[in-house]
C-alpha cells in the first residue's frame, strides 16, 4: 500500500495523514439573487481525531465562507462534521441547499436538504 506523488513512493498510512491534517479548499459558487460567493473549505483535523476510532473515513468538517461582489468576507459558517455533504448542492430563493448525509445513511432512498439562509447581523 505505497503511492507515487510526483515521482516519490510514499507509505499509504502517511499520505492519508496529510490529506486529513492539511485543509483544502473547494469550490467557489455565486449566488445571483443574494449576490454574494460562496467558497467551501474543508478543515484539517487533527493527528487525535485521525487515529479516533470515532472518526468518520469520508469527511473532514467543512466551513463556508461568505464573499462579497468584491471577494471581501463578510462571513463564515462551520457546518457539523459528518452531517453535511459539501460535494452536493443547488442555490434557490431560499438559499444555499446542502444533502444531509446523516439522512442519507438512514433512509439511502431518501436525499434530505438542509438550506443555508443568509442572515444580516446587525
Amino acid at each position: 500500500n505505497r503511492y507515487a506523488i510526483m515521482g516519490e513512493d510514499f507509505p499509504r498510512e502517511k499520505v492519508v495523514q496529510f490529506e486529513f491534517t492539511s485543509p483544502e479548499y473547494s469550490s467557489i459558487v455565486f449566488d445571483p439573487i443574494k449576490k454574494v460567493y460562496y467558497r467551501f473549505v474543508n478543515l484539517p483535523l487533527t493527528e487525535d481525531q485521525i487515529d479516533s476510532p470515532q472518526r468518520n473515513k469520508y469527511f473532514k468538517p467543512f466551513s463556508i465562507i461568505i464573499a462579497d461582489t468584491d471577494f471581501k468576507k463578510i462571513g463564515e459558517v462551520k457546518l457539523h462534521y459528518g452531517r453535511y455533504y459539501p460535494y452536493m448542492f443547488f442555490l434557490t430563493q431560499e438559499g444555499l441547499h446542502i444533502a444531509r448525509y446523516d439522512e442519507y445513511e438512514k433512509n439511502e432512498e431518501k436525499l434530505v436538504f438542509g438550506i443555508l439562509k443568509l442572515q444580516r447581523n446587525l
